[in-house]
């Protein structure tokens, strides 16, 4: 009687498991699809538990099938949850756009299916206390302070993506500088963004990071309607002694042999011993993939501050501000400027895009990864 009462149902239940996990190697190696294999072994199991059910002599029987009776309706409820996130999965995936929105929802139907859990279990009929409201309560404890423990970190860190997704400031393939970083939007999640450097490196960034710094989006729309555009500016410092107005007209000749449009010179502050001059250009057609200006958003400043060197010096003004002092002797109209070490000669122009093409590798085939997208969900719409 003791062995049909406790041993027997271990026994079964023990064959069952070792036939499932036989089963499933022979899958394996068969090469079954997935679906199949996991039906086949749902059926094993199923079997499985009628046959330790089977095995339960008749009182323990009758006790097994009134707590099964008692938790039916929640055991349903459960069930009908795990199939309905099971079945939303993959329609889930293709609406939402991004991997946050789809984390979000999926945490949502999750948590709502767990209040109906609750809400499920039945009343007791026997007169004693009900589980429900301490159950509920249990679970508002462990949210709450789940919530209270992770605010600084996980829940901080959501938040602050929230905040990001509804203010909209920056898309994939996006030029970012937050604080001392500057690259390449290449991944957005739930807690953080990755972006990719100029030295093609990925730096993760915490959401909250980017609400507590100032983001500057490189790239904005072109004032004459057309793209986008940003704007470069590069500082020089010269002597009073030289005309504002021939600067003025050297600085613009600088931005021009650079490819740059609509620059225009600023006084920004009169010091001491000199002037300080801010040459400021437009750089045109710089975000989206087909952008022909988007490499030269890192060899723009560097180019315009070597034509305005090439342009100062062309035109006899001195870059060394008067506080320069050398010991060593030299005539008075010695001039500290660069010349070709053949007068006359023409120097070779230097390629204006030395940046290797592939250092944003990750960040642009995400962008376009993200435009495809938007084509396919906007096609599908109008279909």
């Amino acid at each position: 009687m003791e062995f049909t009462r406790t041993i027997l149902p271990g026994l079964i239940w023990i064959a069952v498991a070792m036939l499932v996990m036989l089963v499933r190697r022979i899958t394996h190696r068969a090469g079954m699809p997935p679906s199949r294999a996991r039906l086949l072994l749902g059926g094993i199991w199923v079997v499985g538990l009628i046959a330790v059910f089977a095995a339960v002599p008749g009182p323990a029987r009758d006790t097994l099938v009134g707590s099964a009776r008692a938790f039916a309706r929640p055991v349903l409820v459960a069930v009908i949850f795990v199939a309905l996130l099971m079945g939303v999965r993959r329609p889930l995936e293709r609406w939402s756009r991004r991997r946050y929105q789809f984390h979000l929802i999926f945490a949502g139907l999750g948590f709502a299916g767990l209040i109906a859990v609750i809400l499920a279990i039945p009343p007791p009929t026997d007169g004693g206390s009900d589980i429900r409201p301490d159950l509920l309560t249990f679970t508002g404890i462990i949210l709450g302070a789940a919530v209270t423990l992770a605010s600084t970190t996980l829940v901080a860190n959501a938040m602050a993506g929230f905040m990001l997704r509804v203010i909209r400031g920056f898309n994939f393939g996006d030029h970012l500088r937050v604080g001392e970083y500057f690259g390449k939007v290449s991944e957005r999640g739930i807690f953080h963004i990755e972006i990719q450097t100029e030295s093609s490196d990925l730096v993760t960034l915490p959401n909250v990071y980017l609400v507590q710094n100032p983001v500057t989006v490189i790239g904005s729309p072109d004032p004459d309607g057309t793209g986008s555009c940003t704007w470069i500016s590069a500082d020089v410092s010269l002597g009073y002694d030289v005309d504002r107005l021939k600067v003025t007209e050297l600085l613009k000749e600088a931005a021009n042999e650079a490819e740059l449009e609509v620059p225009w010179v600023r006084i920004m502050e009169l010091g001491d011993f000199s002037v300080t001059y801010r040459l400021t250009a437009k750089l045109p057609d710089v975000k989206g993939p087909e952008a022909q200006n988007a490499k030269r958003i890192l060899t723009a400043p560097a180019q315009l501050r070597a034509e305005m060197m090439d342009a100062l010096h062309e035109g006899d003004v001195e870059i060394v501000s008067p506080t320069f002092m050398n010991t060593r002797a030299f005539p008075e109209d010695k001039q500290f400027m660069w010349k070709p070490e053949w007068a006359g000669t023409p120097v070779a122009p230097v390629a204006a895009d030395e940046v290797d093409p592939d250092v944003f590798a990750k960040a642009d085939k995400v962008e376009q990864i993200d435009l495809e997208r938007e084509e396919l969900s906007s096609e599908i719409e109008a279909v």
